[in-house]
């Protein structure tokens, strides 16, 4: 899930919720180097969570490129070349060489040896993922980095939207009798403050659950493809509830 749904809690690839504020029950290594007083690595339970506080490393995400290497990486938890990286972003190797030792630099991706059984020249290195998920979290400065980064990884799921739109138009025309999957929900609903909630939660264990079980699917003769998703539940700050606390309502347009 990829919400930005909390100043203080934002999580931006599909891995398990941690809070800002459960991290600090957790096993915390601030990580030493370059990478010092940008990121930590928490233990979450169920794999090592990089969280991104510092506002010149929430600026760095704040690329198109950097934001397909990093669903890349993070998401395949396998290694990949600045080359294939490249393929992927539309740039020169050299321009996401660049990216890549930028992320380094905040302590998100590094450099490994390649897999086992893959045969390299030397001349390139593999790139791995520093742990198995990425949020980031405010450190009490303006929210300017975190906005300008939502928007980033909105405008490249926006850009996997529309050709998906497209593809889909193109095999309805070709194929009349196809019947492809709802792949996008717009709606809104009036609910009390606990169900609210409760819809919130239950979105949260559903992503982990299927998130767990693209973990486990270890199955080499069953084809998978990645599937990409955005969940996020935004309340109507226009009509808080009785006694919440906060800045004035915002007015949103109907």
């Amino acid at each position: 899930m990829s919400p930005v749904s909390d100043p203080n809690d934002s999580k931006v690839t599909g891995r398990r919720r941690t809070s800002a504020a459960s991290a600090s029950s957790a096993k915390v290594d601030v990580l030493a180097g370059p990478a010092a007083d940008a990121t930590a690595t928490i233990d979450a339970g169920d794999g090592r969570q990089i969280v991104v506080t510092d506002p010149k490393a929430i600026k760095a995400l704040t690329h198109r490129a950097r934001v397909l290497a990093i669903d890349e990486l993070f998401g395949s938890r396998s290694t990949r070349t600045a080359t294939e990286l490249a393929e992927l972003t539309g740039l020169t190797p050299s321009a996401m060489s660049y990216h890549l030792r930028e992320l380094e630099r905040f302590g998100l991706v590094k450099r490994v040896s390649p897999p086992e059984g893959v045969v390299s020249d030397g001349r390139e290195r593999h790139w791995r993922a520093t742990g198995d998920s990425v949020m980031t979290a405010s450190s009490g400065g303006q929210p300017t980095q975190l906005t300008d980064y939502a928007k980033t990884r909105l405008d490249a799921y926006r850009e996997k939207l529309i050709a998906e739109i497209e593809y889909r138009e193109q095999n309805r025309r070709a194929d009349s009798e196809s019947h492809a999957q709802a792949y996008m929900y717009f709606g809104s609903l009036f609910l009390d403050e606990e169900t609210e909630k409760e819809f919130l939660q239950r979105l949260s264990e559903l992503e982990e659950e299927f998130t767990a079980r693209s973990r486990e699917a270890e199955d080499p003769d069953v084809p998978r493809r990645r599937t990409y998703y955005l969940l996020s539940g935004l309340p109507d700050r226009s009509r808080p509830f009785p006694g919440e606390k906060g800045i004035s309502p915002i007015p949103y347009t109907p």
